[in-house]
């Protein structure tokens, strides 16, 4: 899980990387900024690092990582009620 983790924020960025104008079509198409996609990918990085521990702490962090993630991406995390 934490490759996989680490391959899809470096697929994320490689996939952006390889738009040319990425910025223009970003703001025409509501897709979200440069800003955006680092600060998301930098959170599934974090994630990566935390899934191999263990604690109720480690916990915690994912789920604040995964809600940046949400917000930066503007993606749902979680599907509870």
């Amino acid at each position: 899980m934490q490759n996989d983790i680490s391959r899809l924020s470096a697929s994320i960025l490689a996939h952006k990387q390889s738009i040319p104008y990425y910025g223009i079509f970003a703001r025409i198409l509501g897709m979200p900024n440069e800003g955006e996609l680092l600060k998301a990918c930098g959170s599934l990085n974090i994630i990566s690092y935390q899934v191999v521990k263990v604690g109720t702490e480690v916990s915690s962090k994912i789920i604040d990582e995964m809600k940046t993630v949400s917000k930066n991406l503007n993606i749902t995390t979680e599907y509870g009620g």
